[in-house]
């Protein structure tokens, strides 16, 4: 699996502010935070709403997103923080569960680890599953742009995919390393 919601990101070719990643389009990116950490998740929301114009979900657990993905068929995510450690399944257990359902959310969002523990084995994990972004808590400001300026880009590289008149099979996003 690779997060293939993303094509080249270009600042500002993309709707994209280089400098605070506010997003420039009409529709704000939709984030998901899978964390349990409450005052993590309510720090999340607060921070790129107020400050990078994000609308911002968040699950405590990877069987709470799951059951919303359930509900709610039309469910979009631009962005999926998820962390590791999580009661019941761990984070990269989602991806093995979402490729199990062949869930368009592998296709159409772009999914960054989150982690406060060091060690390489989680950082392994996370890349075994396919997420290369990791980043690491507690998060600083820097990583708040960072998440925003993803977020706007596959949220702005969906829009054009989306409104594309490219036949069939043309068009799909490239799967990237780097965007910064």
């Amino acid at each position: 699996m690779s997060n293939r919601a993303l094509g080249t990101y270009r600042p500002m070719i993309d709707g994209v502010d280089g400098v605070d990643g506010r997003a420039t389009g009409s529709r704000p990116p939709t984030i998901a935070v899978i964390d349990d950490d409450t005052q993590l998740q309510a720090a999340v929301a607060r921070v790129l709403q107020s400050g990078h114009s994000c609308a911002v979900r968040a699950f405590a657990s990877v069987e709470e997103f799951l059951a919303s993905l359930d509900s709610d068929s039309q469910a979009h995510f631009d962005l999926i923080l998820l962390d590791f450690h999580l009661p019941g399944q761990d984070g990269p257990k989602l991806i093995a569960e979402l490729q199990s359902r062949r869930s368009f959310l592998l296709d159409h969002s772009y999914i960054m680890g989150m982690t406060g523990d060091p060690e390489r084995l989680v950082q392994s994990a996370f890349q075994d599953a396919g997420i290369e972004e990791i980043i690491q808590k507690p998060l600083r400001r820097t990583d708040f742009a960072k998440i925003s300026k993803v977020a706007t880009a596959v949220s702005k590289r969906m829009a054009d995919i989306a409104y594309t008149n490219a036949p069939k099979g043309e068009g799909t996003p490239n799967a990237i390393k780097k965007y910064l």
